[in-house]
């Protein structure tokens, strides 16, 4: 009967991962179909990586970067690496290497890596390793459901998060926010399989994998840096004090250890004592501008911008690509928190309406519309178009049917807390600071999850209303 069971589970299993790999291949092909021309950091990643490649460090020839995407812009699409010389033939320009003081390194090494495999420095390989991941992802999602509900909500969930088309589509643009997604995925799987291993070394060897999971989530998104804190909460949660504390530092020891070359560089070559990227404040001010707001702000990196070079141009660094920088930062967080002190209802009541935005992608394709210019260079909020109001309310209707889920399970809370730590996580990083659908796919693996549940429940009660309407009948 076990014997059974594991190979209905198996085979589950694989046809979870050919699904997800086939939707996502379906999204490859059909490149005008994903999100690609919305990630201008694309282009910026793939020049520090050819500069990796070509043994210059992690730097970024600013003046070529400013004229390929004044091509992009002109072309419409983004430009393959490979092609990028091709497209720059007959401009003449002055290299002007810069330092790539605000972007995290991890996807610039990982593309650098993988070209020095293939040989050739395209966009379609290192789709072609998310896509794969994104199969291993669809497979983790399974296991982690199947560990706490039955075979046949795991699958269902399996099958929801390979083909849920924001996810899909999002996890094959190459580019480092796919990466939030798959790690925490498989973070959430070790610390979930911990629980059934809390008794023997293998605990403390999945301690160490962790370490490992969230340094290289840091690496690709600086955000991530607070993940070992969910892990720390889950040890202690599920095995005793003693234990609890030495997979801690096993953990933390190995994310510090492999996080201190990035240290360490970052001391010697800019002078500064940090890991993770800047823009803290600079964030805050984006997602101030989703509600109208003193200072006029937008959700938008050019808005922002825009504010600044007004009021203080001499700290922008224009045209260097390292327009993030200390004095930016520094301005905005006095004009920011002085602001808020003067207005602190106001504050209070936009982190919700922020809040609010972040579970519900239909409250943000409403109020949140997509940022044009007018005649006059000023940018203002259009309204989107109305497949994406519709792509957005089937996606809340789907996160209402997942929180329902979690309140049919909420005296399982024990086994899904590290589930619903990772929910709270994003909805409160997000909340407090800056909310965008593309920034709360990760949480499409928790959707799955609990939406399945709740579908599954709605069955099990539905049919055994029919059964009884059947034998009142007779």
């Amino acid at each position: 009967m076990l014997l059974n069971r594991a190979s209905v589970a198996l085979k589950i299993a694989i046809a979870v991962f050919l699904v997800a790999i086939l939707v996502r291949l379906f999204f490859v092909v059909n490149e005008s179909l994903n999100p690609t021309k919305d990630f201008s950091s694309m282009t910026l990643n793939s020049e520090i990586a050819r500069n990796l490649v070509g043994g210059r460090g992690l730097v970024f020839d600013a003046t070529r970067l400013v004229l390929l995407k004044k091509i992009e812009e002109k072309v419409g699409h983004k430009i393959d690496p490979a092609d990028a010389d091709e497209f720059l033939k007959g401009q003449v320009h002055v290299s002007n290497y810069q330092p790539a003081k605000s972007y995290e390194p991890g996807y610039p090494l990982f593309l650098a890596g993988l070209w020095k495999i293939t040989g050739e420095k395209k966009f379609i390989f290192p789709s072609l390793v998310q896509v794969f991941l994104g199969g291993i992802a669809a497979i983790g999602v399974f296991s982690i459901t199947r560990s706490f509900f039955a075979l046949p909500v795991a699958a269902l969930a399996g099958f929801l998060y390979a083909l849920y088309i924001p996810e899909a589509k999002m996890s094959v643009v190459p580019y480092q926010y796919p990466w939030v997604g798959f790690i925490t995925v498989f973070f959430t799987w070790l610390l979930i399989k911990m629980r059934s291993r809390k008794e023997g070394a293998a605990f403390y060897f999945m301690a160490i994998a962790g370490g490992i999971v969230v340094a290289v989530g840091t690496l690709m998104y600086s955000t991530l840096i607070f993940l070992p804190v969910l892990g720390v909460v889950v040890f202690f949660q599920i095995s005793r004090l003693k234990r609890a504390f030495m997979a801690t530092l096993l953990m933390l020891a190995v994310f510090i250890g492999l996080l201190s070359p990035l240290l360490l560089y970052n001391m010697s070559e800019l002078g500064e004592f940090r890991i993770v990227t800047r823009p803290f404040w600079f964030n805050i001010a984006r997602g101030l501008g989703h509600s109208p707001n003193p200072w006029g702000f937008l959700p938008d990196d050019g808005a922002i911008f825009d504010f600044v070079a007004k009021k203080r141009p001499k700290y922008l660094a224009f045209g260097t690509g390292n327009d993030y920088n200390a004095e930016i930062e520094g301005y905005l967080r006095s004009e920011i928190i002085k602001g808020i002190k003067e207005r602190p209802l106001w504050y209070v009541g936009a982190t919700i309406e922020r809040f609010v935005m972040a579970a519900s992608p239909f409250h943000w394709a409403i109020t949140q519309g997509e940022i044009i210019e007018d005649d006059q260079g000023r940018m203002l909020l259009g309204p989107r178009p109305e497949i994406e109001l519709w792509g957005a309310l089937i996606a809340s209707i789907w996160i209402i049917i997942a929180f329902f889920g979690i309140w049919l399970a909420r005296k399982e809370w024990r086994l899904t807390a590290p589930v619903l730590l990772v929910l709270l996580f994003f909805l409160g990083l997000h909340g407090f600071t800056v909310v965008h659908p593309y920034y709360l796919n990760v949480l499409s693996f928790v959707y799955a999850i609990f939406s399945a549940y709740a579908l599954y429940n709605i069955f099990i009660w539905t049919r055994k209303k029919l059964r009884f309407r059947g034998k009142d009948d007779q």
